[in-house]
């Protein structure tokens, strides 16, 4: 395959993407990336609100991708394994946005769909009593971590998290998740 580096760069660029991580995912990857662009939105001179917020979501995002995309490397037990996906932090009409993306198993699917769903509708306050609710319910044994960590996100966006559920040519799923900020 023949991949035009130049021609990406210029599309990244015209699309104002302050950067896109495709590849394995670790622990060590979100804490680089994550102070990276911590430091980069610092120097735009960005709110530190603003900076906050687009940190925590890329976290949470990158997050996702480590428990639950389908795609991974098998590692040493004490590392774990490193999950494939994409994430995607860029601005647009003066908002930052957040998208993460990669293979998903039909059960997590349904799931993280259905919380989604339910909180397109529910403004700020809502978030709030739902995020308070959840939190005292205790841990989902079928969830690994995302439920909070989504309504995180969605307490922290301007707008409502967007979703989409792709079924690709081999059947697989693909989730994309879009926040913005």
């Amino acid at each position: 395959m023949n991949v035009d580096v130049f021609d990406l760069y210029k599309t990244l660029r015209q699309a104002d993407i302050l950067f896109c991580f495709s590849g394995t995912i670790s622990q060590s990857i979100v804490e680089g990336l994550g102070q990276t662009l911590r430091t980069h939105l610092e120097r735009q001179e960005t709110s530190s609100r603003a900076t906050r917020n687009v940190f925590a979501i890329l976290v949470e995002q990158m997050q996702n991708v480590i428990n639950y995309s389908t795609e991974n490397v098998p590692g040493p037990e004490e590392e774990g394994s490193l999950r494939y996906g994409i994430v995607v932090v860029g601005q647009d009409n003066g908002r930052f946005f957040i998208i993460s993306g990669n293979y998903i198993e039909e059960g997590a699917a349904q799931r993280v769909t259905a919380l989604l769903d339910r909180m397109q509708v529910m403004d700020k306050d809502e978030l709030k009593t739902f995020y308070r609710k959840e939190r005292r319910k205790g841990h989902d044994p079928e969830s690994k971590g995302a439920g909070l960590g989504l309504i995180e996100v969605a307490r922290k966006t301007s707008l409502p998290v967007e979703h989409t559920i792709l079924r690709t040519d081999n059947g697989r799923l693909f989730l994309t998740i879009k926040a913005v900020i």
